[in-house]
């Protein structure tokens, strides 16, 4: 059994070491999916509130 999370994290990254670094080169070579990215800007009226403008399902909760 894991002691703490950062002991289950570097086992996971350990154990999975081959796909992360696939994915890093291909984060590389082809950067972040913009369809995922989330743009918002602040509310002109309301403080500390803001509108969502592009990524409306990249801030959902299942």
């Amino acid at each position: 059994m894991m002691g703490n999370q950062r002991e289950a994290i570097i086992t996971m990254l350990e154990d999975q070491k081959d796909k992360w670094v696939r994915l890093a080169e291909d984060i590389i070579e082809h950067g972040m999916n913009p369809a995922e990215l989330i743009l918002v800007v602040s509310h002109e009226k309301l403080e500390k509130q803001f509108n969502v403008l592009k990524g409306n399902r990249g801030i959902t909760f299942s």
